[in-house]
Parts: structure tokens; C-alpha cells; sequence
């Protein structure tokens, strides 16, 4: 079995976590390396910090994937004068290439994001801002009977006809095509000047927008006519969301660990009270907003506990964390603190 090159774990990475679905500040994928490199050993972490890149140098790696990317901004050289410069030499001097998934991992299907929900408990969990869809046009072409099949392969050749799971996906419908060549034309069928009817299918497929003129390309190559009839139509956004996108820039649960809640925004968030089951909050950015959820808060019941469960927030590095306090064995880490630290302030 031939050894895994560097395009091939790109290829399976971005599959996972597509490149066109993080944000837009956001840079994600190949930092660098030869795409035709065997990979042998790949080493994960979470920042592309020198301390980890001499880890990968000294483990002999051949691929570091970060979560966080190295680079954000663009930048004139890199030298060994600064940490960022530090991590790109010392990996390119041990032959090790660097990818990052950040945005694209968090909200994919699987990702980050889930990953983090099902570790909490939650149940009934779903995307709370649901991603846009990405951008489809669909092709309509008519051709003879005898020709759709050649038709259909190359469709899917350029990449037209996959549907999430699927490939070679395609609608069909037959008719009757009729046209009159004129003087000039060189008609595969028929003559110039005499009317012609011609047993046609209709082939109909969906393909990603930015591919649309790689598609025509090719259905204008396969196609057995001198002038064929086509029709491509940009596909509307439902504004339902991609069900299987977890977006989470905002999220409100119950410490309890029941059915998850959304908040439009930060201000919308329900403030925990001494006779509601209490909640608690957790946002990946920092909030402008004026209303605040108090930094911790107690159940009066949860399945965590048995006298409760609490939960505390405080900030680090300025992003928003959650953290549970319970009394079960099944708790997580609590960090050091106890029950009777004072909440964190917000900074």
C-alpha cells in the first residue's frame, strides 16, 4: 500500500473541515509544505507555538495540524527573532509541514463545537445559528436519448451532481426536441433548411457555484450538438441552514443538563433567578451588550449532582469559558477553585 502524501491528508482534512466555511477573518489550511511528501507520523496540538514545533522537529513528524492558525495577517518575512518566525523555521528545517483547521473545524458536523456539547451533557443538541448553505447553480441540459449517459459521466466529471453522501446524482426527463437548421449551420442531424424532430432528454444536475464554469466546459465538450440548448440557474438560499452546521458563537443551557436554549443575541440571554432552574452562559467572543448573566449560579436539582449543580464564568485571555461545579464523582475538573471563591468579574 502506497504511503499517504501530504495532498491526500489535506484532501481528508478539508473534507472534514471545508476551507469555505470559516470565517471570513479567519485563515485556515496549508500553512506550508510539499504537497507530494510522503506522511508518515502526524502530531496535533492546539497552537503552533515554538515549543510545539520543536516537539514535532524532535518527533520526527512530518505534518503538524493546529487547531489555531499561525498567521492571520500577512507578513513581510519571518525570522528567528520572533515566536511566530521561530515555529515556521524550525518546522521547515525539519522537513515538517503545518495545517491549521480553526472556524471550518468548530462548526462542522463533528467538529468542535458538538464535540463540546456532547462532552456536557446536552441533549436534543442543534445548531443554535444555523450556517448558510452553500452557494448551487443547477444545469438543464437537452440532448439526444442516445448521448445522455455520455452526458451524465462527464457532468460528474467536473464535479457536478454530488449531493452530501452522494455522486453522479442527476434528474432525467424525456421529450422532443425541434429545431430548423439554417444556411451556415452544420447540423449533426438533420439538413439545413428542412425541420427536424429529435427523441431529447432533459439532464439536470447541481454543482457548487464556483465551479460553474468548469461544468459548462464540459457539458459544451460532450455534447454531441453544434449549438445545444442549456439553462443555468443560481439556486436560492432557504434560510434554513445547513442542519448538520454547529455554529456557536453564543449558547445558553441548563446546568441540569437538559434541553438546550437559544439567544439571539447576548442581551437576550435569561438571567438565572432563585425559583427557575438556573442557567448559565458561554459566548466565544467578548459582548458589547449591557446585560450580563451573573458569573455563577445554583440548581436547586440536576442530574450531576445531588444537591445541585453550579456553575461559574469568568474571562481568559478574553474569551468567555464555562466551568461545572458538582458534587457527583463525574465532574469535571474543577481548576483549583471551591464553592466559596468569589465569582471572577468580567475584565
Amino acid at each position: 500500500m502506497a504511503e499517504p502524501t501530504l495532498r491526500s491528508v489535506v484532501d481528508l482534512v478539508h473534507g472534514w473541515y471545508p476551507p469555505g466555511t470559516a470565517d471570513s477573518w479567519d485563515r485556515v489550511g496549508l500553512v506550508h509544505g510539499d504537497l507530494d511528501q510522503p506522511v508518515r507520523r502526524i502530531l496535533l496540538a492546539v497552537d503552533p507555538a515554538p515549543v510545539v514545533a520543536q516537539e514535532a522537529a524532535d518527533w520526527d513528524a512530518d505534518l503538524l495540524l493546529t487547531h489555531h492558525p499561525l498567521y492571520l495577517k500577512g507578513v513581510h518575512g519571518f525570522t528567528s527573532q520572533t515566536p511566530k518566525g521561530r515555529t515556521s523555521l524550525t518546522l521547515a528545517g525539519a522537513g515538517c509541514a503545518l495545517l491549521a483547521a480553526h472556524t471550518n473545524a468548530d462548526q462542522a458536523e463533528g467538529g468542535v463545537s458538538e464535540a463540546m456539547a456532547l462532552a456536557l451533557g446536552l441533549r436534543d443538541a442543534r445548531p443554535i445559528l444555523p450556517a448558510p448553505l452553500p452557494a448551487v447553480d443547477k444545469l438543464g441540459v437537452m440532448v439526444p436519448a442516445e448521448d445522455a449517459d455520455g452526458m451524465r459521466a462527464a457532468l460528474a466529471g467536473a464535479g457536478a451532481g454530488q449531493v452530501g453522501d452522494y455522486d453522479h446524482a442527476s434528474f432525467t426527463v424525456a421529450g422532443e426536441g425541434r429545431f430548423r437548421p439554417l444556411p451556415g449551420a452544420d447540423p449533426t442531424i438533420g439538413s439545413v433548411g428542412e425541420a427536424e424532430r429529435v427523441d431529447e432528454v432533459r439532464i439536470e444536475v447541481v454543482f457548487p457555484r464556483g465551479r460553474r464554469a468548469h461544468v459548462v466546459r464540459a457539458m459544451l465538450a460532450a455534447h454531441p450538438y453544434e449549438e445545444p440548448a442549456y439553462d443555468v440557474l443560481e439556486l436560492a438560499d432557504t434560510a434554513c441552514g445547513s442542519p448538520a452546521t454547529w455554529t456557536v458563537p453564543y449558547a445558553a443551557w441548563r446546568c441540569a443538563g437538559e434541553r438546550a436554549t437559544s439567544c439571539s443575541t447576548p442581551s437576550a440571554a435569561p438571567t438565572p433567578t432563585s425559583t427557575s432552574p438556573a442557567t448559565c452562559a458561554t459566548t466565544r467572543r467578548r459582548s458589547s451588550s449591557s446585560t450580563r448573566v451573573p458569573p455563577w449560579s445554583t440548581s436547586p436539582t440536576g442530574p450531576r449532582s445531588g444537591p445541585g449543580c453550579r456553575c461559574w464564568r469568568g474571562g481568559w485571555r478574553g474569551r468567555w469559558a464555562i466551568r461545572w461545579r458538582c458534587g457527583s464523582a463525574r465532574a469535571p475538573p474543577t481548576r483549583g477553585r471551591t464553592a466559596s471563591d468569589p465569582p471572577l468579574k468580567r475584565p
